[in-house]
């Protein structure tokens, strides 16, 4: 695996820059919490100020959810909890389905449950929103789910990236 040009954190999600739009939103009603992690995609509940996990190939999402001081970066958030979301742009480790082959550049969608997949070949769109680009490589299909680093991309960004 090629050699990084930056450091990833072990426990925190946001890579670079220190001073991405980083907000406190509240974990709503119908998020699973098993799948509330940090790492993963999240967008609007029922009530707009709270979030939950993604679903497939989302066009609209708030961001990744970042690791709290008081949590580990394997804790998952509860409902209720008060969670911390990156906006971007910025540089972020993201949850990474489990048997997906990831390579330098390739543009990510989400794949459900809030975890990350590689966008298929196909008209643009059609799958979601692009969510960033890998800036990582998976080293093969990925055993179980993984944090790799992408360049995250804004939702109002993303809808013409």
């Amino acid at each position: 695996m090629p050699q990084l040009p930056f450091t990833k954190p072990a426990n925190q999600i946001l890579i670079s820059p220190d001073d991405a739009l980083v907000v406190e939103l509240e974990v709503g009603a119908n998020a699973t919490a098993a799948e509330m992690l940090p790492g993963i995609v999240v967008i609007a509940d029922t009530n707009a100020q709270d979030v939950q996990e993604s679903g497939a190939e989302a066009h609209a999402y708030y961001g990744v959810l970042e690791v709290r001081s008081d949590m580990l970066i394997t804790d998952h958030y509860a409902v209720g909890d008060q969670c911390r979301v990156i906006m971007g742009p910025a540089i972020v480790q993201v949850l990474v389905k489990t048997g997906e082959d990831i390579n330098i550049g390739d543009r990510l969608i989400t794949g459900g449950d809030g975890l990350v997949v590689e966008q298929a070949a196909g008209a643009l769109g059609e799958q979601g929103a692009t969510i960033g680009y890998a800036l990582e490589d998976s080293g093969g299909a990925l055993g179980a789910d993984t944090l790799l680093a992408i360049m995250f991309l804004p939702a109002v960004e993303a809808q013409t990236a």
